[in-house]
């Protein structure tokens, strides 16, 4: 716990610090960050809860108020940011920002899951060998958020897909989110679907409603 504590703590740390280079001389700035970071800390909290709470099974309430999960967090601090920028009067995207650096911070998210021991895969039988490992879930949703790092700067040298950045981020999440969700220990809500599979759909439509939105110069904010 202390070690995920100490990841989430350098994670948050390093946002507000990479925010602050990105956007200085704007005093707007740390208000929109602010924003994303409160309600992406309560949306990722409501999101585990709306998950696990209906798949309780006899585990007290309590257990699950340190609870967190990425996909409600990115709902949560989209809205956040939003309603920021509704309050200061701020018109212009950010969403290629956010891009840059929120898939960096659930990398070290899930770092911290693998000093915690939690967020783990299921039992799975390698075919070559017919051997019976745990899929390592935290590490291949780690690689995955660090490829994108990658490919978010490679779009922003070559200036491809401009203020559509953290709507690809949402797309690409909620649909690898989706499958891996089948390697993840989890707890079934309905058929073989999880609350987090019901949440990565969400995600997901979001991310291309905005997308098509902002293509089509619906919407301008974010």
């Amino acid at each position: 716990m202390i070690a995920y504590l100490l990841t989430l703590t350098i994670g948050t740390l390093w946002s507000i610090t990479s925010w602050r280079k990105l956007t200085s001389g704007d005093e707007r700035f740390p208000v929109l960050f602010a924003g994303g970071m409160i309600f992406g800390f309560a949306g990722a909290h409501i999101g585990y809860l709306l998950c696990e709470v209906p798949v309780l099974e006899g585990r007290p309430l309590l257990s699950l108020l340190g609870g967190k999960t990425i996909l409600g967090g990115l709902l949560g601090g989209y809205y956040g940011v939003e309603a920021a920028k509704r309050a200061t009067g701020y018109q212009a995207p950010t969403g290629d920002l956010f891009a840059s650096f929120v898939p960096l911070s659930c990398a070290l998210g899930r770092i911290g899951c693998l000093f915690a021991d939690c967020c783990t895969g299921i039992p799975i039988e390698l075919p070559w060998t017919g051997a019976r490992v745990v899929w390592p879930a935290a590490e291949v949703e780690l690689v995955f958020n660090l490829v994108m790092v990658a490919l978010f700067t490679v779009l922003r040298r070559c200036g491809r897909f401009k203020t559509q950045h953290f709507h690809l981020y949402l797309i690409s999440y909620g649909t690898f989110r989706f499958i891996h969700e089948f390697l993840r220990e989890r707890r079934m809500l309905v058929w073989y679907l999880s609350g987090y599979h019901l949440l990565a759909v969400l995600v997901m439509i979001f991310g291309v409603e905005r997308y098509i939105r902002r293509a089509s110069g619906q919407y301008k904010h974010r």
